[in-house]
């Protein structure tokens, strides 16, 4: 005979099931975590930004691949890869209170005056008269070598702060304290941004300088009233100065003027003198001939004509005649219109 099949058990059978669907489902997860893992590798670059990736500790890429530009990327997730990102079109800016009054805790820009200057705790440059000023500094930069800012030096911006600090004590120690001061503190200003860019241009540090600031600039509090009695009275020298120029300038165009007037009365003065002489002169040429060939009809007519012009120039006239038996008659010719009014009376 023949012995009976075994059928399976059928929890069993259940059970099975279950346990392969399970691996089934786990299969399918640990996918979904595998491509989620390696999705995460996705990143974006902003357009105002750069970034680099790091590789086990080492940026990848060669050249230019090096820096990666806006747009989408992928790079292997944590922990093998992280993403350094770096500011390249944000202007950044840096100060510096190295050379500003300062106290232990900390620096305050409103201190009290005090005795005397605190070396430990405030700071200052010594100009090139040997005196001291306090100032304040700020250095507005881009990044235009985002390797270079990253990893070329351990901390860019405390080499930064540091150059800037670097250039403001060899530039003030060129610098008299009164222009550094108040004559001419564009100068000074642009001196230590010509003497940083140099600097850093030789140090390579990737950055590009937009500009450097004085924040504030003061003498010390110590002396600060003698500075501005000194900076009253230059004021006061410059004002004078000015009115003395002003003054100057006015009298000289006032001199100016009347000279000019005076040349021309004296030119009218010369062509009316040249104008007469040359009429005078026409008036001989053509009396001459006539005198020549009749001298005695024209003198008397010469001298009747300059007899008639005098007496046209004066109001009083008298005509005086000596008689025979020295008795002298005179005779009072008078304006017309005073004649008349006389005889009126």
């Amino acid at each position: 005979m023949n012995a009976p099949a075994l059928q399976p058990d059928a929890g069993a059978q259940a059970l099975t099931e279950a346990l392969r669907l399970s691996f089934r489902i786990l299969r399918g997860l640990m996918v979904l975590l595998v491509l989620a893992y390696l999705a995460s590798g996705i990143f974006v670059v902003p357009q105002h930004e750069r970034a680099l990736v790091l590789r086990f500790g080492r940026v990848a890429g060669l050249g230019t691949d090096r820096v990666k530009e806006p747009g989408l990327h992928w790079t292997w997730p944590r922990p093998f890869s992280e993403i350094v990102r770096v500011s390249t079109e944000r202007v950044l800016t840096l100060d510096t209170r190295s050379f500003w009054y300062g106290r232990e805790a900390g620096f305050q820009d409103n201190a009290g005056p005090g005795d005397t200057l605190r070396p430990d705790f405030d700071g200052y440059v010594v100009t090139g008269d040997a005196n001291l000023l306090h100032s304040r500094w700020a250095l507005r930069y881009t990044v235009a070598d985002p390797y270079a800012y990253q990893f070329a030096y351990t901390d860019a911006e405390t080499l930064l702060r540091d150059e800037l600090d670097r250039a403001v004590v060899q530039v003030s120690a060129r610098f008299e304290v009164d222009r550094a001061l108040r004559t001419d503190l564009e100068a000074y200003r642009d001196e230590v941004d010509r003497a940083l860019r140099a600097r850093l241009a030789q140090l390579g540090l990737g950055i590009r300088v937009q500009g450097v600031d004085v924040l504030a600039i003061t003498p010390p509090r110590q002396v600060a009233t003698a500075f501005d009695q000194v900076t009253q009275s230059a004021q006061e020298r410059a004002q004078f100065i000015s009115d003395a120029r002003a003054y100057a300038v006015r009298a000289v165009n006032e001199a100016e003027g009347e000279a000019a007037r005076l040349r021309a009365e004296g030119e009218s003065a010369r062509q009316a003198r040249v104008s007469d002489t040359q009429s005078r002169a026409d008036a001989f040429a053509s009396l001459y001939p006539k005198w020549k060939a009749n001298p005695d009809v024209i003198g008397r007519t010469l001298l009747q004509d300059g007899v008639r012009r005098a007496l046209a120039l004066v109001e009083e006239k008298y005509i005086v005649h000596s008689r025979d038996d020295g008795q002298e008659i005179r005779l009072h010719l008078g304006p017309a219109q005073k004649l008349m009014a006389e005889e009126l009376k």
